[in-house]
């Protein structure tokens, strides 16, 4: 039976009627992952490597709350079609929902304002937690990211963020394979520019994409205190 969900992945067919760019440029260094524990929310393990793009609506500093979009790729890795619509409806309550408003997917923050390392929960639609993260910042240290999966309640598997992992881009990897690759974005272009996130076929669209707004989050932490900075300053 086709999975339910089928029409928001970027199978053969999809990927033939949407720019050749929605498909990753990082085909040739991505591999297959059978690892099913990687497959997390049911109807969103990518078919082939893909690009998507996430994109801010408005400015972090007039509205406070997160309101973003994620869309496939155009030709110039710019928002293509509109895949899901991301909104902070409560506060630390980030709900992603495809276009028809169905949600797929709840980010819960527990912020600590004063260290600023947050911690987050991916959850399901049933209320199942399948991966939590957390921002580890440290006085004159480069900041440290952890990330896990949960494929039941009662396994947990640890996931690598790694700084650097083909020039200046961002990887998340397990056992040294990458399944997902965060092109870097400047505190000061985050307003402007989208955040690209290339997919390994095989992993979990929702998991890359949870590890792209803890990243996001804290880009927009880091733009914010430097707004602040200078206004005082």
């Amino acid at each position: 039976m086709e999975d339910e969900k089928s029409e928001y992945l970027l199978t053969e067919d999809k990927a033939s009627r949407l720019s050749i760019s929605s498909v990753s440029s990082y085909s040739s260094i991505f591999e297959p992952i059978s690892n099913t524990s990687l497959a997390l929310f049911l109807g969103y393990t990518v078919k082939q490597p893909v690009t998507l793009i996430m994109k801010q609506i408005g400015l972090c500093h007039i509205s406070p709350r997160h309101r973003l979009t994620i869309s496939y790729a155009s030709p110039s890795e710019g928002p293509g079609e509109t895949l899901f619509e991301v909104a902070e409806e409560q506060k630390h309550e980030i709900v992603f929902r495809t276009t028809s408003g169905e949600e797929v997917m709840r980010i819960r923050k527990n912020a600590h304002n004063f260290t600023q390392n947050h911690e987050y929960a991916g959850v399901s639609p049933s209320g199942e937690v399948k991966w939590s993260a957390n921002i580890m910042r440290k006085m004159l240290a480069a900041t440290k990211y952890g990330f896990t999966v949960h494929p039941d309640q009662h396994t947990s598997q640890p996931l690598e963020y790694r700084d650097k992992v083909h020039g200046r881009d961002k990887g998340l990897l397990l056992d040294e394979r990458l399944l997902a690759i965060y092109k870097d974005r400047s505190v000061w272009s985050l307003k402007r520019k989208p955040h690209v996130v290339k997919i390994a076929p095989g992993m979990d669209m929702l998991v890359a994409l949870g590890m792209a707004f803890v990243r996001y989050d804290k880009l927009r932490d880091d733009a914010n205190t430097a707004a602040v900075t200078a206004a005082v300053s």
